[in-house]
């Protein structure tokens, strides 16, 4: 029936099955006179979304319950199926695939920390700040909090820290004292110089000031 007009009939059997089973399915069971082909240009046409491949509509993961399909979407370089998801606090957020735990191994990628899957809204995750043990957003991108007194602590701390390992290794570590002497010496070889060139600078801009003071 390649060639043949489209009735809305088909039309009809497009936009009901579609995005329930794959396209060669559609065609075996409903569409026998319509390739897989003609069907797919044909849905991409009306705007059916097409099959995902795997239903997760109804599926309940932590807080969130997989709504329904909502088409596909560039995410990573590729083509990816979408899915609104609706939190137990009610706030609504729409992922990709790959941000599902589906799977056994990903559920406990997810019970372990690892940020990229979701079982729940924006709004709802949260981390613990390392210094005062407050909540606050995931999206985030620190490990503290945003409290100017967290930051300021933590800085201090890692301050204190790295400058007692430091003076361990200069003590312990022949190497490594050595390397850092070197670089003092260079560093106030080098200021040394740019002192001397500015200092140079300054006297020729002092001789330049008095010569046209002198012509005038």
């Amino acid at each position: 029936m390649n060639g043949q007009p489209w009735t809305t009939e088909d039309e009809k059997l497009i936009s009901e099955f579609y995005s329930l089973m794959s396209a060669k399915n559609l065609h075996l069971k409903h569409m026998p006179n319509r390739t897989p082909a003609a069907i797919k240009k044909r849905a991409l046409k009306l705007g059916v979304p097409h099959f995902p491949g795997k239903d997760l509509a109804s599926l309940k993961i932590g807080q969130l319950e997989i709504i329904r399909y909502e088409g596909q979407v560039k995410y990573a370089g590729r083509d990816q199926t979408s899915w609104l998801c609706l939190c137990d606090c009610g706030e609504e957020i729409t992922l990709v695939y790959e941000k599902i735990p589906t799977t056994e191994i990903e559920r406990e990628a997810l019970d372990q920390g690892n940020s990229r899957f979701y079982d729940c809204c924006e709004s709802c995750r949260e981390k613990t700040c390392t210094v005062c043990g407050d909540r606050f957003l995931y999206s985030h991108k620190s490990h503290i909090c945003t409290k100017t007194s967290c930051k300021d602590k933590l800085h201090n701390e890692r301050r204190a820290f790295w400058g007692g390992e430091h003076q361990h290794k200069m003590d312990t570590d022949k190497d490594y004292s050595e390397n850092i002497n070197a670089y003092k010496r260079s560093w106030n070889k080098t200021n040394r110089t740019k002192q001397a060139l500015n200092s140079m600078i300054a006297d020729a801009d002092k001789l330049q000031n008095l010569i046209e003071d002198a012509d005038e």
